[in-house]
């Protein structure tokens, strides 16, 4: 079908229980085609029972900071195709996948001084993983601080990963993690993120909001949550970017 293309799995990394990232093996024939933007989607087609699912999925990886590019899939109750990735695939399986595609994309400038609020919750860190490595790595006068939803410990997707972009870019990057249902031993925030918590999660953790670019992804809940705080702080809706994804 047109705009598909066979693509290799590459690699298959199990970030969590419920979550897995597949490295993609590019043909050097397709590279022009997979030229993306940090923060783009694919979308991939599996046949599954006989019948071609197609899902989109945002790129987790950025084409300043990483060798080829990658999706992370969340297993969703009753998810179909999100099963198939964490149960079924493996590495050398070919998929058809989509050329990139999507608008959720920071507009990046060598010269930029600016202050970058990302905000997600649950799998809504996918593309924001791409737009923050992209910022780390070609903004060196910009910073970054990230706002983490999740359920639990074992349910933070790239753990590690942001620990290890926070200690190469201690000055320039912090994430504030919240969890809605801690296991014991946790001593950070707790609670969703919404209007109110965002006065302890943003403001309690000194962020300035004057002239900040700010992207949002997740459930449209935490989302309206956000903004509401957002413009009750005056932040211009041009400067607040969104992505709405399920948990």
């Amino acid at each position: 079908m047109a705009g598909m293309y066979p693509i290799q799995i590459k690699k298959i990394v199990r970030e969590t229980a419920k979550a897995v990232t597949l490295y993609f093996e590019i043909p050097p024939h397709l590279r022009g085609e997979f030229d993306y933007e940090p923060g783009q989607y694919l979308t991939l087609e599996v046949e599954i029972d006989g019948k071609k699912e197609r899902r989109p999925y945002s790129l987790c990886t950025s084409p300043l900071a990483d060798s080829g590019p990658a999706v992370t899939v969340k297993k969703l109750e009753g998810g179909l195709v999100s099963t198939y990735f964490n149960d079924v695939a493996k590495e050398g399986d070919t998929i058809q996948v989509m050329a990139p595609d999507g608008k959720f994309v920071p507009q990046l400038d060598e010269n930029n001084f600016k202050q970058y609020l990302l905000v997600g919750a649950g799998s809504g860190i996918t593309p924001l993983m791409g737009i923050l490595k992209s910022i780390l790595a070609f903004e060196p006068f910009s910073n970054v601080n990230l706002v983490y939803g999740n359920r639990d410990q074992e349910n933070i997707i790239f753990k590690n990963e942001l620990h290890e972009l926070e200690t190469k870019f201690d000055s320039r990057f912090k994430v504030i993690y919240t969890l809605s249902r801690p296991l014991p031993g946790w001593e950070g925030a707790s609670g969703r993120i919404d209007q109110f918590s965002c006065h302890t999660l943003v403001k309690g953790s000194s962020i300035d909001l004057s002239g900040a670019e700010i992207f949002l992804c997740g459930p449209g809940e935490m989302i309206k949550g956000v903004e509401d705080f957002l413009h009750g702080e005056g932040v211009d809706e041009k400067r607040i970017h969104k992505e709405y994804f399920t948990l």
